[in-house]
C-alpha cells in the first residue's frame, strides 16, 4: 500500500491482487516470484466512469438527472474540474442537494447575483475559486465528494455494500489476512448496528474491535492441580517448525516458577537432530526431569515413573497434514498417553489454507486446544479471527520469542481483536 498510495496518491485503493511466478531463463532454473497489483484511485474512476457512462440530452446534465433540477427557475454556471475534466452544471437556485450520509451537510446555496455580481450578467467563470465565497466551495466540494464516492463504490463491485469507513475497515482487515468473507460479514454488521449516520472514525474503529473481540473464543486456563491417580497429562502437537519444542519450555518454565509446580517432560521427538540435546540442556538448569519414549511401551513406563509430579508435558514430533503413517502413530501414541489436554500448535506466520490443512489432519487425533505460536514472526494477525471463526476448538495460548523464560500468555481475545483491527502496534 505505501508503494501504491506513493505512485498514485493517498486515495489510492487496491482493486486485485494475484502472484505469478516468471518465465524460466535459459541460465535459471526457475522465474522469480511476483506480485501483480491493480490499483486506482478516485480520479481515475471518475474519468472512466464519465467516459463510460451514456450521453445526457442536451440541456439536461447528469446532476439535474440525478437530482431532478430541469424545473428549476434560475442561472445556471458551468465549472471545469480541474482533476478530471468533467463538467459540472449546478442551479443556482436548487437546495436540499443529497449529501453523502459520511459528508458534512452541504450549506443553503445562495443566488449567484449574491455570490458573484459578474455571474448575473451571464458571465461564466472557469474555477470556483473565482466565483467567490467560501459557501459556494463548500457545496461545490460536498458535490463532488458524493459524486466521487458513488463512482468510487460503483467500482469497487465485488466490495460490501457500506459507508466509505467501513469500505476502509473492510480494505484494512483483508490486508491484515482476515478472510474476505469473514472481514464481508463483519463490516455489513457494524453498518446495520451503526445506522447510516455520519460514522466517526473512533466509533468505528471501537464497534469493530469489539465486534472481533466477540468472535475469537479463548480457552480457560490450564488445570495444574493433580489428580488423584497421577499428574495432569498436557500434549503439544502440531507440525514441524511450529514451534513445539520452545512452547513446551515455555510452558515447563511458567508451571514451574511461577505456579509453583512439579514439572516433567516426556520427549516423542526422538528423530529430529539434537531434539532431545536441545531439551536435556534447557531441563537441566530448571532441574526438572526429561525423559524419551520412542515407543507406546516406553510411554506407559515413563508415566508411572513420573506418577508422583503435578503436570507432566509431552513433546511430540512434527508432523505433515499428509503425513498418514505419522498421524496413526501419534493417534496411538496419544492414547497411550490419556492427556487431560491436547494443544495444537500452529505458527501465526502461517497461510490461512496450511493452518487449516493442520487442523483438518489433527483432528483425528483428539486436540482440544490450539496454541498461535511465533506470534512477533507473523507479517498479519487475520489467521487468529479465520481460526477462531471456523475451528471448534478454542484458542489457548499465545508465543512470541525462542526465550524459553517469557513470551508465553495465555490468550487473550481483546488484545488479538486490537492487534486485528491495527488498534495496537505490531509486535
Amino acid at each position: 500500500m505505501q508503494k501504491v498510495r506513493a505512485e498514485l496518491g493517498s486515495d489510492a485503493y487496491v482493486l486485485e491482487k494475484r502472484e505469478l511466478k516468471g518465465k524460466k531463463s535459459l541460465f535459471k532454473l526457475g522465474g522469480d516470484e511476483m506480485v501483480e497489483i491493480t490499483a486506482t484511485n478516485s480520479a481515475e474512476v471518475a474519468k472512466r466512469i464519465e467516459s463510460n457512462k451514456p450521453r445526457a440530452p442536451k440541456g439536461r446534465t447528469l446532476l439535474e438527472k440525478t437530482y431532478d433540477t430541469s424545473s428549476a427557475t434560475g442561472l445556471n454556471c458551468v465549472i471545469p474540474d480541474a482533476d478530471n475534466n468533467v463538467q459540472v452544471e449546478l442551479n443556482s437556485h436548487r437546495r436540499n442537494i443529497p449529501a453523502s450520509s459520511e459528508q458534512r451537510t452541504a450549506p443553503a446555496t445562495k443566488s449567484l447575483s449574491q455570490i458573484n455580481p459578474a455571474a448575473a450578467d451571464g458571465i461564466s467563470t472557469g474555477a470556483a475559486a473565482g466565483v467567490g465565497g467560501a459557501d459556494f466551495n463548500a457545496i461545490m466540494e460536498t458535490m463532488r465528494s458524493e459524486i466521487l464516492r458513488m463512482t468510487s463504490i460503483q467500482a469497487r463491485g465485488g466490495f460490501p455494500a457500506v459507508g466509505e469507513r467501513l469500505l476502509d475497515s473492510y480494505q484494512m482487515l483483508v490486508e491484515n489476512e482476515v478472510n474476505s468473507t469473514i472481514a464481508r460479514t463483519l463490516v455489513e454488521d457494524q453498518q446495520r448496528e451503526l445506522g447510516q449516520g455520519s460514522l466517526d472514525a473512533a466509533i468505528v474503529s471501537d464497534s469493530l474491535c469489539r465486534a472481533v473481540s466477540e468472535m475469537i473464543r479463548t480457552a480457560p486456563a490450564s488445570d495444574l492441580e493433580r489428580k488423584v491417580d497421577g499428574p495432569r497429562v498436557i500434549s503439544v502437537v502440531g507440525p514441524s517448525g511450529a514451534g513445539k519444542t520452545t512452547t513446551v519450555v515455555k510452558m515447563a518454565f511458567h508451571f514451574a516458577l511461577n505456579h509453583k509446580k512439579k514439572v516433567g517432560i516426556i520427549n516423542e521427538d526422538f528423530r529430529r537432530p539434537g531434539a532431545s540435546a536441545q531439551l536435556q540442556g534447557l531441563m537441566s538448569i530448571l532441574d526438572l526431569p526429561l525423559v524419551t519414549a520412542d515407543s507406546t511401551i516406553n510411554l506407559a513406563n515413563e508415566l508411572r515413573n513420573m506418577n508422583d509430579l503435578d503436570v507432566v508435558l509431552i513433546d511430540t514430533a512434527g508432523r505433515g497434514p499428509r503425513d498418514s503413517k505419522g498421524l496413526t502413530e501419534l493417534h496411538d501414541y496419544l492414547t497411550v498417553a490419556r492427556p487431560d489436554e491436547v494443544h495444537l500448535a500452529i505458527n501465526a506466520a502461517s497461510t490461512e489454507r496450511s493452518a487449516m490443512a493442520c487442523v483438518r489432519a489433527f483432528e483425528e487425533c483428539g486436540f482440544d486446544r490450539i496454541i498461535l505460536s511465533k506470534l512477533d514472526e507473523a507479517p498479519a494477525y487475520g489467521l487468529a479471527l479465520n481460526i477462531a471463526s471456523t475451528v471448534a476448538q478454542e484458542i489457548s495460548y499465545l508465543t512470541t520469542g525462542q526465550k524459553w523464560s517469557a513470551g508465553l500468555e495465555a490468550a487473550d481475545s481483546d488484545m488479538l481483536a486490537r492487534l486485528i483491527c491495527g488498534v495496537d502496534a505490531p509486535l
